[in-house]
């Protein structure tokens, strides 16, 4: 396996500015707000009671591993093979494991949650289908006759109207028991 050589971008968990990092580094200063951030992955092999986990990378939790946290931060996405207990914002994708535990809510670009995992949550995941739009002129949606959207309703991508979405989201297994979640894939639910 061949190491990574070249410069990545990061965006820092306090400020939000984007700027480069070495291929091989754990940690700097942002140089936008000087605080230090972690830009490497975290790997937790055994309990990690903290209050809140934040990273540039991923997060991993192996099968013996265990986060008790009020936050989990991670950027790169998380991965999930023992037990999570956190609210979890992740920029890459969340992956659930087959012996898992979840437990907390999600905001994630994709989750995928394998079959046997225990999950406790609710789950947002943006929902690309759904695009927002700003309202048309005043004079422009009499020219045609129609009744222009108001600010922020939704639309589909032909410009029919849709139901409004709080935050363009999908909201997946909100409230539900580990066997009621309503996740693609999974028995007795869909999106």
């Amino acid at each position: 396996m061949a190491r990574k050589t070249a410069p990545h971008s990061v965006r820092c968990y306090y400020c939000r500015r984007q700027f480069e990092v070495g291929a091989r580094a754990e940690s700097t200063a942002c140089p936008g707000c000087g605080k230090a951030i972690i830009v490497g992955d975290v790997l937790v092999k055994q309990l990690k009671p903290v209050t809140t986990v934040r990273t540039c990378g991923r997060v991993v939790v192996h099968r013996k591993g265990r986060i008790i946290a009020r936050d989990v931060e991670a950027h790169g996405g998380v991965e999930v093979m023992g037990i999570l207990d956190a609210n979890v914002v992740s920029g890459g994708p969340v992956v659930i494991g087959p012996k898992a535990q979840w437990n907390g809510d999600c905001n994630a670009p994709s989750v995928v949650i394998k079959q046997g995992a225990q999950v406790n949550g609710q789950f947002v995941v943006p929902d690309p289908s759904v695009v927002r739009i700003a309202a048309p002129k005043p004079d422009e949606a009499s020219a045609t006759g129609d009744e222009a959207p108001t600010q922020g309703e939704a639309t589909d991508r032909s410009g029919t109207r849709a139901a409004p979405a709080a935050g363009a989201s999908k909201v997946i297994g909100a409230g539900r028991s580990p066997t009621q979640a309503n996740v693609p894939g999974r028995r007795g639910g869909t999106a």
